[in-house]
């Protein structure tokens, strides 16, 4: 004899007729108005996470934003930028300078490559929440780039930049945007020295500007095609930006020649001048 179908019960306990597949299968699964409650629970769950994720990276973008002003801030505040002898590069102030840039490795360290993922190579969390820490890292390469200017009178290259950094991957596009902003902090070294009577980082640094505009400007016709529309945007920016800067400069340059071409024609003294005069009058 075939076997029986097993019957459903209805609420009253009384037989509903034969069990069928499709019955079987809705009782064993949720039903549709069950699992959307359950579906948006997960969603606000991820979304949260996101958020608070987010909000790290935002701190600690902030606090290493931070930390590279008063880098900054400090090394402008100097009266004299410049050390040429081998007994003032060992100098105490430069000390201290390499003490704060080594917090900044570890803000980087500790901040932001904690929040990405075990393998952060430009992953996709990395893009997901580029745009959030790139600040940060933009004013980490002014300010290490701004002091090696001064102190080694060059620039540091990308490789470098990427390696005080490694494990941490330097995006391109944070280190073109980085230099764009040193060409300002360059400049109101040149023009504040200019006026305490060292002249001679004006034209170094005009001459610098020249090729770093150059050379970043070649960058953004490349990044026209290759970078996000935003970083495009913020390129051509600081692009305006290093053209006043280096205008500025290039007027400061001006003047001290016009001034000295002045001083020459009416036979004025200049100090190295003046020094060997006074040296051979008699006592």
């Amino acid at each position: 004899m075939p076997a029986k179908r097993p019957l459903c019960m209805d609420e009253d306990g009384l037989e509903a007729g034969p069990k069928t597949e499709l019955t079987a299968r809705s009782e064993a699964e949720p039903s549709v108005t069950d699992s959307i409650p359950y579906l948006f629970e997960k969603l606000a769950a991820a979304l949260d996470a996101r958020l608070e994720r987010r909000e790290r990276f935002v701190r600690a973008s902030r606090d290493l934003t931070m930390t590279a002003k008063k880098a900054i801030f400090d090394l402008q505040r100097q009266k004299k930028l410049r050390q040429y002898s081998e007994e003032n590069q060992s100098d105490s102030r430069w000390a201290k300078t390499e003490e704060t840039f080594g917090r900044l490795r570890g803000l980087v360290q500790s901040g932001i490559m904690a929040e990405l993922d075990s393998t952060p190579e430009f992953s996709d969390s990395y893009w997901q929440y580029h745009a959030v820490f790139s600040p940060g890292i933009q004013e980490y390469v002014e300010s290490i780039t701004f002091y090696h200017w001064l102190r080694y009178e060059r620039m540091l290259s990308f490789e470098e930049v990427q390696q005080q950094l490694a494990p941490f991957p330097l995006a391109v596009s944070d280190y073109v945007l980085g230099l764009c902003d040193t060409s300002g902090e360059i400049m109101r070294a040149a023009v504040q020295n200019s006026a305490l009577g060292d002249q001679e980082i004006s034209f170094e640094a005009s001459e610098f500007l020249c090729l770093l505009f150059r050379e970043c400007s070649g960058v953004g016709a490349v990044a026209r095609r290759a970078w996000p529309s935003s970083l495009q945007q913020e390129l051509e920016r600081k692009l305006v930006t290093m053209g006043e800067s280096l205008r500025k400069v290039q007027d400061v340059c001006y003047r001290i020649c016009l001034r000295r071409a002045e001083r020459d024609s009416l036979g004025f003294f200049g100090d190295d001048q003046l020094d060997t005069t006074m040296e051979s009058l008699p006592d």
